[in-house]
């Protein structure tokens, strides 16, 4: 009976550890120990305006990116439009439209696409440019420094940045390293809990 409960509790284990690990993760570009209050703006987007971002995307599954855009405060009317395309192949990944009304200070804008199954190893150009104004200031990008282990290169309508956007990757995958760490405080839980049992049995 004891052997069957055990076997229970090892497979509910696995299957929390599992269904955890097998989800959305981001992955920042930029690095996330700088304080927001220290990110910089890459200047209005108005008329003519084009930001150019590129990353390395580290796994397969990417289906989303994120990104800090503000309005500054100011009313904002346009639309912008967005792109993003592999560098090596030129192929178009995905593109869309971004509403200036649409726009939330208090939380980050999420570019959504289909699922990119070969993601893994890719380097990916973002490119956001105005289609039209219809107000007197536009939104903007918010940048800050990059992490260490990131090479992206970050575009100004032309000019190059030593920063890079605050941007985050949104990819569905198994992330074998938390499984790992999951089914190891699990397996602790349960020894130490054994042996609790066995002291005050």
């Amino acid at each position: 009976m004891k052997k069957i409960k055990y076997i229970i509790v090892a497979l509910v284990g696995l299957l929390f550890a599992g269904i955890y690990s097998f989800r959305t993760w981001p992955v920042e570009i930029y690095d996330s120990n700088i304080d927001s209050t220290l990110y910089e703006n890459v200047g209005e987007l108005i008329e003519g305006s084009k930001v150019e971002q590129t990353f390395l995307c580290s796994q397969n599954g990417l289906h989303a990116i994120e990104l800090k855009v503000s309005n500054l405060g100011q009313e904002c009317e346009g639309r912008y439009s967005w792109k993003l395309e592999e560098t090596q192949s030129g192929k178009i990944a995905a593109q869309g439209q971004l509403e200036a009304e649409a726009i939330d200070n208090s939380r980050n804008s999420v570019l959504e696409f289909a699922k990119i199954d070969d993601s893994k190893g890719k380097e990916y150009l973002l490119t956001i440019q105005t289609e039209q104004i219809d107000s007197e200031h536009g939104i903007t990008l918010m940048k800050t420094e990059k992490n260490s282990k990131e090479d992206g290169k970050l575009s100004v309508n032309g000019e190059e940045s030593e920063q890079v956007l605050v941007l985050k990757e949104q990819i569905h995958y198994f992330n074998v390293e938390t499984f790992v760490v999951l089914l190891g405080l699990i397996a602790y839980l349960v020894f130490f809990i054994r042996f609790l049992t066995r002291i005050f049995k």
